[in-house]
């Protein structure tokens, strides 16, 4: 079980020690977000890789915010780079798969492991344009524990 306002910030905390002073990260909490049953490993490679696309290709501030949709939680990053080429976007979350637009290159990894980690939750993960340009990748959490509802994993008998 975790809580994903508490994860993120930790993670971000990291970030921001490796990568220095300079790094543009703007991170929004939900007020009053519920924990949720992840694993936490795989919430901070999902959140290390979108991050590290935004961070690649972003010109500007890179946003990080998580919300409660009723029965969902989201957690976004988005980011101000040329956004994916429509014509990837049947591709976007295959293997060895990548948007050309920027000159930016890596190995075309990342989207597919975070897609396969939404998968994994039951869960899944989205790709949009970003209100300002760039990109806006996110996860909908679809395994939320709802406030005041006990952990639902199995119990040890006595």
């Amino acid at each position: 079980v975790l809580d994903l306002n508490e994860s993120v910030t930790k993670a971000l905390k990291m970030l921001r020690r490796l990568l220095g002073e300079g790094l543009e990260l703007a991170w929004t909490p939900a007020p009053a977000l519920w924990p949720v049953k992840v694993d936490p490993s795989q919430m901070d490679q999902l959140l290390a890789n979108l991050l590290d696309n935004a961070l690649r290709y972003s010109t500007g501030p890179v946003r990080v915010r998580a919300e409660s949709t009723g029965d969902h939680l989201l957690l976004c990053v988005e980011d101000q780079g040329p956004g994916l080429d429509p014509a990837r976007m049947p591709t976007r979350f295959q293997p060895f798969s990548q948007s050309d637009r920027s000159g930016v290159h890596g190995a075309g990894l990342g989207l597919a492991v975070c897609e396969a980690i939404a998968r994994w939750h039951g869960s899944e993960l989205w790709l949009q344009p970003g209100p300002s340009g760039g990109l806006c990748a996110g996860i909908r959490l679809a395994v939320p524990l709802q406030p005041g509802l006990a952990d639902p994993s199995p119990q040890e008998s006595a």
